[in-house]
């Protein structure tokens, strides 16, 4: 999940166009998305979504302040200019639980090997 959420973010910053992380909580699946996309490259991506590797599921996906999608849909967005959403990803193992925090600044993504929020960050 780390690499690819920095390779989005790098890849958003060279085209300098906005990239999207789709997550599908029905599906289990992800897949990449870019601003200018025709509908039948969307498509495409979508039929390419793929799981997340090592047999984790994602079990929530926080924007701040209190918003949390843990069904249908939720995107994550990286912008041209280098920044990108203020996130928590909650991916399940199993019984276990980890999260990854993404700041909209940082370059680098920190991972919790447990669930956070964001009122436990304060």
């Amino acid at each position: 999940m780390t690499g690819t959420l920095q390779s989005l973010r790098e890849e958003a910053l060279r085209t300098r166009r906005q990239h999207i992380l789709n997550v599908d909580f029905e599906t289990g699946r992800v897949w990449n998305t870019m601003e200018g996309m025709t509908i039948e490259e969307l498509d495409l991506a979508m039929r390419r979504a793929r799981p997340i590797p090592g047999g984790a599921r994602v079990a929530g996906v926080e924007f701040p302040p209190e918003t949390r999608v843990a069904s249908g849909r939720a995107e994550i967005r990286f912008y041209g200019d280098g920044h990108s959403d203020k996130v928590l990803i909650h991916l399940q193992h199993g019984g276990a639980y980890s999260s990854f925090l993404l700041e909209p600044f940082l370059s680098q993504v920190k991972m919790f090997d447990y669930w956070v929020g964001f009122n436990d960050l304060r």
